[in-house]
């Protein structure tokens, strides 16, 4: 849609206003029309678009403040699993003489739990601090921590991870 039009309307309007008499007398109407005209037609598209937008910037998309609040929401959920995951893994530690564990395999066994455990209450004290930006890689060192803890302790439970030696100390 062109805009060629709007310098002629709007010079003539001022030309119009400058014109005019200022002893009161006023200005003349223009006839209503029976269909809106392109400007109107436009204007009203123009605001519709602008509500729209309006509407994704400010109402749908969450603000800083906001996304601040949702991290800081995470990182307490994950302050508060960290510390069960720290209370677990020492509980387990103080019974891994009923996890029928091997004597030799014991000593690995406990390491790998201390290191989880202090994982946890590092990550646990990240979150506490609201160090957000900590969290991820700290979690993906507890996963890395705990898939190397049940490859070498958890016993397989599907016919092809019982392979020789599936379940033991390596």
């Amino acid at each position: 849609m062109g805009r060629g039009w709007f310098p002629p309307v709007a010079l003539s309007l001022v030309v119009a206003a400058c014109a005019a008499p200022r002893h009161g007398a006023s200005l003349p109407e223009l006839a209503p029309r029976r269909t809106p005209s392109i400007h109107a037609v436009a204007d009203e598209r123009l605001r519709d678009l602008m509500g729209d937008l309006k509407a994704l910037a400010f109402e749908q998309t969450p603000s800083d403040l906001e996304l601040d609040r949702q991290r800081g929401r995470l990182a307490i959920g994950f302050a508060d699993d960290m510390a069960r995951l720290a209370e677990s893994v020492d509980r387990l530690a103080q019974e891994e003489g009923r996890l029928d564990l091997p004597p030799a395999a014991r000593p690995a066994f406990l390491a790998l739990s201390g290191q989880l455990y202090r994982q946890a209450v590092g990550l646990k004290s990240a979150a506490e601090a609201g160090e957000t930006e900590a969290i991820r890689p700290a979690l993906a060192r507890i996963v890395q921590t705990c898939n190397d803890c049940h490859a070498r302790f958890r016993p397989a439970s599907t016919p092809e991870q019982r392979q020789p030696g599936a379940g033991q100390p390596r």
